[in-house]
């Protein structure tokens, strides 16, 4: 379906020309987070995450740059950090280095480990578990309120291939992880085509929303309605350069999300 919502008077409303030109000049990081150790081989899936210490004294699950993967580890840290921006329950995302003084590590059985600079998401202490589908334990802890934030982030990014942690030994709190098949058309090489063709477009609903939270949606849909540019493009600039995508398919994201931000804010406070 495609969402309008009545115009305010004075309201701006973002055009991919204002982006025009605002994410030159990448560069990759100076070594800010780069891992130390190598703890755990990631299972035999498509980004395969290993586990490691990083040297800021934390354990993330780091995917590896792989030529297959396209553009997910691009999608997997942009959208944990726009989720940051307006609250959203997601996992803390990170850029990583992978130096050369780690080798020979097999990061998978029977693949050698690449090294340059990965997506890493920081570990959850405790025991967690993965669910997929369906959101649930919504009367636990404050899930109420983190499955709201589900539903923005789902909707604004356009996921798809959903998962969630559920920390089992922290009142089944819910935590959005593993973000790399979001954006549309849902999976790993989005375009400017694509973007496009979505911008306008309603993002898939995750399941009920009876028993959510109705003040803590409003509050999303306050942080969406406030989501400015420089945000967003200090978020797009933070992409190393060495991933693969151009600077004008980034301003065409940062776009995309601006002019996305108060339409989902409309539809939040219609739930």
């Amino acid at each position: 379906m495609v969402w309008t919502r009545p115009k305010v008077i004075g309201e701006s409303v973002a055009t991919e020309a204002d982006w025009t030109g605002l994410v030159r000049g990448r560069s990759d990081p100076a070594g800010e987070l780069r891992v130390v150790a190598c703890l755990q081989q990631g299972r035999a899936t498509a980004s395969s995450p290993f586990l490691a210490s990083g040297s800021d004294g934390h354990q993330w699950w780091v995917k590896p740059p792989q030529v297959q993967l396209k553009k997910a580890l691009v999608t997997e840290y942009v959208v944990g950090r726009v989720g940051q921006l307006i609250g959203a329950p997601v996992c803390e995302t990170a850029v990583i280095e992978i130096p050369t003084s780690l080798l020979p590590w097999e990061f998978r059985p029977g693949q050698q480990l690449p090294t340059g600079f990965g997506s890493a998401t920081r570990d959850l202490p405790g025991v967690v578990t993965e669910i997929r589908g369906s959101l649930s334990h919504r009367g636990d802890d404050d899930n109420a309120r983190r499955h709201g934030g589900v539903y923005a982030l789902v909707d604004w990014c356009f996921g798809d291939d959903l998962q969630w942690l559920l920390h089992t030994s922290d009142q089944w709190t819910l935590y959005s992880h593993d973000h790399g098949w979001y954006l549309p058309p849902g999976g790993p090489d989005w375009s400017l085509a694509s973007l496009r063709a979505a911008v306008d477009v309603a993002g898939p609903v995750p399941g009920t929303p009876t028993g959510l939270d109705k003040t803590h949606l409003d509050r999303l849909a306050d942080g969406l309605e406030a989501v400015t540019r420089e945000a967003l493009q200090k978020i797009m600039m933070d992409v190393p350069i060495s991933w693969p995508v151009a600077g004008a398919e980034l301003e065409c994201l940062g776009w995309y999300l601006e002019h996305r931000a108060p339409l989902v804010a409309a539809r939040l406070r219609a739930l």
